[in-house]
């Protein structure tokens, strides 16, 4: 073999006096030198004091595509010298080849690892051995795992056995509840809390959570104090199925017993609530917590927030936001929109904007969505004016304003007959590259026919069509329209048919032309046939 010192004497005598093939040949060798030492493991050019490192072979070992290269690379680590694999990478090793079931191999590994002496199986080991047994739906082979460790001399711990059981209750509950009485119990390891975590989150999937319940009593009576997650497992249940008193008596319980609810405990409960509508016990529920140390999260805020809009009560929520916050609670962007839309509802379109301009000092950028729903308010409040002039305000603080921004200003300057301010919205979208959706058309020439400008609908839909960007649809729906206002019912049937015959689907705004169109007339048969054939398209 050739030193380093000697590969280092021979590159320089080849680039100073070789010819330029031997130069080729000899870089050449020592190139493969340089490899057969560094490069064993991958592409990439590896040291010799960098494949020292049990953590660097374990992740070139998990960094391989299949089982077979993984152990090539665990076998060319330990041909180094100097280098002895440890219980890292030995289970780094067993995790890879259980992931592609190469279970046979496993086993052999496992017999290596007893016999070599210098690193025996752990139950870390045994537990990864069962985790990829659940993963690849093998159940039955992760309750073999304890024959494999009797076989090499382990005893099993109760992690394993726990590992065992999660595996089985995910596979038959009924397995899983005869491993627990016949195997586990009968071993003379007595469960732990983990234990009885995974038997309780089991029944509580299986909706059995009375039986859960009990199985909470029975762990206390023998000694085994429940968890918080137990707890919240069991409250999680109960206000799933609706049944908010029993969550919050079991959170009542866990007080008791001296365990604290955490933030979990605390979202899951107010979160019901505020679905039921009862905001009384929500924010009664959450007073009592912040007395005891709890900070409510961005998501437990925000529905508090959303509740209290919808009932009406924007000023409140303004208010919980301002209170949670001086109390070092954060914020987001969704929260301050959830608020804004509930002040714009209530008309409080001045309070919605100072909530909008205060966000940048607490770091909070608004969004689209912000502005879309203070523009929405604002309209909505008949102070359009405003609204528009929020669009400059958007741009000028680096928020683009998108398809929804224009269509709420254009449907509101159309329903004010302000038609000539509406298409300046339109010509100032298509400037700005945002694509004008099919309710823009829709209103613009809504707006044209509430000031009986019929021709200046028509010539716009010319023009549009010339330049292709039109929908066929608009079309069919405005010349149904005008047959309709015409009295030629039957004439705007025919057209109908016409429409899907070319392939144009007919929207809503279509079919409620049409219908408006027959009852006007009296066809009431004719307008619920039309609406049962609606809704059959719908479900079908």
């Amino acid at each position: 073999m050739i030193s380093t010192p000697s590969v280092y004497v021979l590159k320089r005598a080849t680039v100073e006096k070789c010819t330029p093939f031997l130069t080729h040949l000899l870089a050449a060798s020592v190139h493969c030198l340089n490899f057969s030492s560094s490069s064993l493991f991958g592409q990439n050019v590896v040291s010799s004091s960098s494949v020292g490192s049990h953590e660097n072979v374990a992740k070139m070992i998990l960094e391989k595509r299949n089982a077979q290269e993984a152990l090539r690379a665990f076998r060319l680590a330990e041909s180094q010298p100097g280098f002895v694999h440890n219980c890292l990478t030995y289970r780094i090793l067993i995790h890879k080849l259980g992931l592609q079931r190469r279970f046979k191999t496993v086993k052999k590994i496992l017999h290596e690892m007893q016999t070599q002496g210098n690193c025996p199986p752990d139950e870390t080991i045994f537990c990864t051995m069962v985790h990829d047994y659940g993963r690849a739906k093998m159940a039955n082979e992760a309750v073999h795992v304890l024959n494999v460790m009797e076989e090499l001399g382990c005893i099993p711990t109760i992690k394993v056995y726990n590992a065992i059981l999660n595996v089985l209750v995910k596979h038959d509950f009924f397995v899983a509840k005869h491993f627990f009485r016949n195997t586990m119990m009968n071993s003379g390891i007595s469960p732990n809390v983990y234990t009885f975590g995974i038997l309780i989150k089991a029944l509580c999937l299986l909706d059995r959570i009375w039986e859960a319940f009990r199985l909470l009593e029975s762990m206390r009576h023998q000694g085994c104090e429940p968890s918080v997650v137990i707890y919240n497992t069991l409250i999680h249940a109960f206000c799933k199925k609706g049944k908010w008193d029993a969550g919050k008596g079991v959170m009542m319980k866990m007080m008791r017993s001296g365990c604290e609810p955490n933030e979990v405990t605390y979202h899951t409960l107010i979160s019901g609530y505020c679905r039921l509508g009862e905001l009384t016990e929500a924010l009664e529920l959450l007073e009592n917590g912040v007395a005891r140390g709890y900070f409510p999260d961005v998501i437990t805020i925000t529905k508090l927030i959303d509740a209290l809009c919808e009932e009406g009560r924007a000023d409140e929520a303004a208010q919980l936001m301002q209170q949670m916050e001086a109390k070092g609670c954060v914020t987001d962007v969704i929260a301050h929109n959830t608020l804004i839309k509930g002040l714009c509802k209530a008309n409080k379109t001045e309070s919605a904007h100072k909530i909008l301009k205060g966000m940048a000092n607490k770091g909070t950028t608004p969004n689209v969505a912000s502005y879309n729903a203070l523009i929405g308010g604002l309209c909505k409040d008949g102070k359009i004016d405003r609204a528009a002039a929020m669009v400059g305000e958007m741009e000028k603080n680096g928020c683009k304003p998108d398809a929804v921004t224009y269509n709420t200003l254009i449907h509101a300057f159309c329903i004010q007959d302000k038609v000539e301010e509406a298409f300046k919205l339109f010509d100032m979208m298509k400037e700005r590259e945002c694509t004008p959706e099919l309710v823009t058309y829709y209103m613009l020439i809504y707006g044209l026919y509430r000031q009986s400008r019929v021709q200046e609908a028509f010539k716009f839909i010319n023009e549009m069509k010339c330049k292709g960007s039109f929908p066929d649809t608009v079309t069919y729906s405005l010349q149904i329209h005008e047959l309709c206002k015409q009295n030629k019912v039957a004439a705007a049937e025919d057209l109908l048919g016409e429409m899907s015959i070319r392939g144009h689907i007919p929207d809503v705004v279509t079919y409620s032309i049409l219908i408006d169109g027959l009852c006007k007339r009296g066809h009431l048969v004719k307008a619920f046939d039309l609406l049962n054939r609606i809704l059959i398209h719908m479900i079908f």
